[in-house]
């Protein structure tokens, strides 16, 4: 029953980000499915995190206020390469930077050596659409083409 639920609200949104790009045909974009959302790369051309024209791009768009409000507060745009460590039958990571102790660092290294070969056997989106023609510039390319490898979107693996 939750699982009707969220995909009737995930299609739900895929819809009102296919209506927005009708309204838009100029911008070029790939639209990405993650394990509780949506994710959009813009490919049109490189955008600046907190100009008006993002902001108001993001508002159409209805995304999340919080990562709105990183986004502004960052000055960039952020995307999740690997897994949430809980996703991936992980724990999260012991302690906090920096480290107190040598023997606090070796328990992230070995954390981290876990967490990576669980990660390993995911995947972090699927790509849905792309709107528009591929990316233009080389650096948007370059772009589109390390965030697609490091989320693994070709890979046959469980989503996470």
């Amino acid at each position: 029953r939750r699982e009707v639920r969220r995909e009737a609200l995930a299609q739900a949104a895929i819809g009102q980000v296919e209506q927005w790009a009708a309204g838009h045909p100029d911008r070029r974009f790939r639209l990405y499915r993650t394990k509780e959302g949506l994710r959009l790369l813009f490919t049109d051309r490189p955008y600046e995190p907190t100009s008006p024209e993002t902001t108001a791009i993001l508002a159409e768009l209805k995304a999340d206020p919080l990562y709105v409000k990183l986004t502004q507060k960052q000055e960039c745009f952020r995307a999740r390469l690997t897994a949430k460590p809980w996703r991936c039958g992980c724990p999260s990571p012991p302690g906090g930077y920096p480290w107190l102790s040598s023997e606090a660092e070796r328990a992230f290294r070995q954390w981290e050596r876990t967490y990576a070969e669980r990660d390993a056997g995911f995947r972090v989106c699927d790509l849905v659409r792309e709107f528009g023609s591929p990316a233009a510039s080389g650096a948007v390319r370059t772009i589109v083409a390390l965030h697609d490898r490091e989320t693994r979107v070709t890979a046959r693996a469980p989503l996470a």
